[in-house]
Formats: structure tokens, C-alpha cells, sequence
């Protein structure tokens, strides 16, 4: 049980259950992720955000996150779009070494609101878990604008990139007739720019995946958060 004492010292009766075994925030946070983080890759993405925000309410407001309160919510949102320079880390720096810092500059529109889903399930389920009395961060509006000139993902490659990659295998070509490795390469690549697979579920996709509708073709993966999905297999992906 969790007791909290009036001024008077009068117990409050609302006491609440504390359903895991935690000491402070850090450790909070990371029962979290072990709970509720299925992937390495989402685990990865989860402790990115949440601490970050931790480290920014200690370093800013000078307070655990479990005093946050609406005010502290916004101000990090803000702070999300418009880090100080230094907050942003040195081009080289590694994790935890002098000039390191959580930021790489600031957050886009569509990563702000990533970050803003993220830290109110974490926020839920310490509510839930008992860890906290409320999740002011529910309190805020969900709706972030896009950012006014969309940048390309830099997850893709851009036309200049396809052509410069099309160019090295043309040219590296075997002068002996057939090339197996380059075919092989040619063709993944021709299949990711068809479907825009990511690279893991391209990794995980078999044979036995694809099905055929209709008078085509297409593929069923596991993407982002364990999601089941189709893609549609596009005839110059063949």
C-alpha cells in the first residue's frame, strides 16, 4: 500500500495498491518496458522517449515524473519542437560519453506525436500499475499540425539513389554471362521499390506468404508492433 499524510497528519483514506515492486522512476520506466515492449526494436524506441523526458524533467523542472503535472506536459512538448543547442548532441558522440545528449535536434511533427502516445500509455499504466495517482498528459491536445514543409523519409531512397545503385550493378556486371549474387541483388531491390517493404519484414517474408487474389498477387507480413498486414506485390516486382 501507498499512504500519503494531510498536513494535519490524518491519513487519506483513498490509499492505493502499488502492483509492482519499483523504488523510483528509472526503475517504473523500466517495468514498463518489460511489460508492455514486445519487440527489440520497440523496446529501443520506448526507452528513447521515456527518458528523455525523464531526463528532461530533472534537468528543467527539477522534478520526478511522478510530479508532473499539465504545465510540465506542455512545456515538454514545446521543448520537443525547439531543443536548446545544447541539448542537441555532437555529431559523433556515443551514448554517455561528454557531448552526448538524448537530442538530435528538433522533433518532427510526426515524431512529437509519437512521443506524445508513447508517454501517455506509460503515463496509463502507472496510473494502472498504481505508481501514480493521475496522467496529466491526457489532459493534452493529441492533435500536433504537420510540419509545413515535409521532408522525405529518410528511410527511402531517393530516385537519385536508385539510379546510382542501378548504375553500380550495371557496371560490376560479370563479363562471364551469368551472375547469380547480382541478379539476386537486382531483383530484392526491385522488389523493395515495388512493395516499400521494410528491411525486417523483407528478412521474415517467405514464399509460402504470398497468396494469389484475384488476378494478382499479394504478400502477408508481420510489421511494426507484431501487426499482420497485406501488401500488394505489383507486377514489376516479379
Amino acid at each position: 500500500m501507498r499512504w500519503r499524510k494531510q498536513r494535519s497528519g490524518s491519513i487519506i483514506v483513498e490509499a492505493h495498491l502499488l502492483l509492482v515492486e519499483v523504488h523510483s522512476d528509472c526503475e517504473a520506466i523500466g517495468a514498463w518496458i518489460a511489460a508492455k515492449a514486445g519487440t527489440p526494436a520497440t523496446v529501443r524506441a520506448y526507452r528513447k522517449v521515456a527518458e528523455r523526458l525523464m531526463v528532461w524533467s530533472m534537468l528543467e523542472r527539477t522534478k520526478p515524473l511522478s510530479s508532473m503535472n499539465l504545465d510540465d506536459c506542455l512545456g515538454n512538448l514545446a521543448f520537443l519542437e525547439h531543443p536548446p543547442e545544447d541539448w542537441v548532441s555532437l555529431r559523433y558522440a556515443a551514448r554517455g560519453q561528454p557531448g552526448w545528449t538524448p537530442f538530435k535536434g528538433p522533433l518532427s511533427a510526426g515524431s512529437r506525436r509519437y512521443a506524445l502516445g508513447v508517454l501517455s500509455a506509460l503515463f496509463d499504466w502507472l496510473v494502472s500499475a498504481g505508481y501514480l495517482r493521475g496522467n496529466p498528459w491526457r489532459l493534452v491536445n493529441r492533435k500536433i499540425a504537420d510540419d509545413r514543409f515535409v521532408e522525405l523519409d529518410s528511410r527511402a531512397f531517393t530516385p537519385e539513389a536508385w539510379d546510382a545503385l542501378a548504375r553500380f550493378l550495371a557496371n560490376h556486371a560479370s563479363a562471364g554471362g551469368a551472375d547469380p549474387p547480382r541478379e539476386r541483388i537486382e531483383f530484392l531491390l526491385g522488389f523493395l521499390e515495388a512493395t516499400g517493404l521494410r528491411a525486417s519484414e523483407l528478412v521474415q517474408a517467405r514464399l509460402g506468404d504470398l497468396r494469389r487474389v484475384n488476378r494478382g498477387w499479394v504478400l502477408q507480413v508481420v510489421g511494426k508492433g507484431g501487426k499482420a498486414r497485406l501488401v500488394v506485390v505489383p507486377t514489376q516486382a516479379a
